[in-house]
């Protein structure tokens, strides 16, 4: 069972870091094998005489699902889940209030990607990985970027000391120009 410990090791839900948040009760929910209660790949069974205890268990440990999500949310943000009744229902209600999948956080989402400048003292690989978090999260609101356009932007945000760089990877070809060549 999981105990209130392990959620509390992870930062509670604030509307600020919904998307790492997100990813790591995911990921604990799948150390403990609850995430099935989740993402709806095990349905509660049908009620018959000769499976009580099947019954039983998925109860339970669809009980604990919903718990381990919603505790791990900032009391004021817990307001979204209490009416939902299964773990499946907190998880996508949260996700429809924090995350929607909604032009308007398209919108928010693509001026932070296209503001994503790399600053002169910036290392290149905390730019790279604020990059590719941002266009998962506009993957995620449901808009998707080519793999070259994200790497033209990516190109274009970087400081003017690595314009030399910069037009060196432009004349590559099609293939290599990836956004994953570029980090390296």
């Amino acid at each position: 069972m999981m105990g209130e410990k392990e959620v509390g090791k992870l930062p509670k839900l604030n509307g600020n870091n919904h998307h790492d948040r997100r990813f790591n009760m995911e990921l604990l929910l799948r150390k403990k094998r609850l995430w099935k209660y989740v993402d709806g790949s095990t349905m509660r069974p049908e009620s018959a005489p000769t499976n009580a205890s099947d019954l039983e268990r998925f109860d339970e440990q669809s009980e604990i699902s919903h718990a381990t999500i919603v505790l791990a949310i900032e009391p004021l943000r817990q307001e979204h889940m209490r009416e939902c009744e299964t773990a499946r229902d907190a998880w996508e209600r949260l996700q429809a209030a924090i995350e929607p999948k909604s032009r308007p956080r398209m919108m928010q989402l693509s001026r932070c990607l296209i503001d994503n400048k790399c600053s002169q003292r910036e290392r290149i690989g905390d730019y790279v990985t604020r990059t590719k978090r941002i266009a998962t999260q506009l993957e995620e609101a449901g808009l998707e970027f080519r793999d070259d356009h994200l790497t033209t932007i990516r190109i274009a945000n970087l400081p003017s000391s690595y314009d030399s760089v910069a037009s060196a990877i432009m004349t590559w070809d099609d293939r290599k120009f990836t956004f994953g060549a570029i980090k390296q």
